[in-house]
């Protein structure tokens, strides 16, 4: 049965230059196209692929809604592992909580929640979502990695994981 990421990635290649994403700033309207998408997320999967983060991990965003925050839930389901979506109106001890309940090993962040997922998450590895709004944080070479540099290396070689029975994200009911 297809996946969530198979139904994407149908409408990338049947529409790859449409909008499928668009995000109001204060001063200009961003968009993303299905390809530009396609590409961030396969990024992310070959991201995490290549840093040996296992199928079936469950990996957490803290974010703001953002295009950021859609590619990197696109490349861990791509890359067969679990996301874990966190509220970003949580303290650090309810964050803290949820991610040991729910046996998360590593957590994506904004800039705005470093500080909260620092805090909270003192011993997973953190991936920061969007390093050019950091400033001169001299902590930054404590950064699993960022977006950033994950898009500009590219999505390479990546091949979604395929899915299977003990997966934890559903499959998708088929056209009928």
């Amino acid at each position: 049965m297809p996946t969530f990421y198979d139904r994407f990635v149908e409408c990338a290649e049947l529409w790859p230059h449409h909008v499928a994403l668009e995000t109001q700033r204060h001063d200009r309207i961003e968009s993303c196209t299905y390809a530009e998408l396609r590409r961030m997320a396969e990024s992310v999967g070959r991201w995490i692929t290549e840093n040996g983060i296992a199928r079936g991990s469950r990996l957490a965003i803290l974010a703001d809604n953002d295009p950021r925050w859609v590619a990197a839930y696109l490349g861990i389901i791509a890359s067969g592992c679990t996301v874990v979506p966190l509220d970003t109106n949580l303290h650090s001890d309810q964050v803290a909580k949820l991610l040991k309940d729910s046996g998360t090993s590593a957590l994506f962040c904004d800039a705005r929640h470093a500080g909260l997922a620092r805090s909270a998450a003192s011993d997973l590895g953190l991936v920061l979502m969007d390093p050019d709004r950091m400033g001169n944080d001299s902590t930054q070479q404590k950064w699993l990695g960022n977006l950033t540099g994950i898009f500009a290396s590219g999505p390479g070689a990546f091949k979604p994981a395929a899915s299977n029975s003990d997966d934890l994200a559903p499959r998708l009911i088929p056209r009928a």
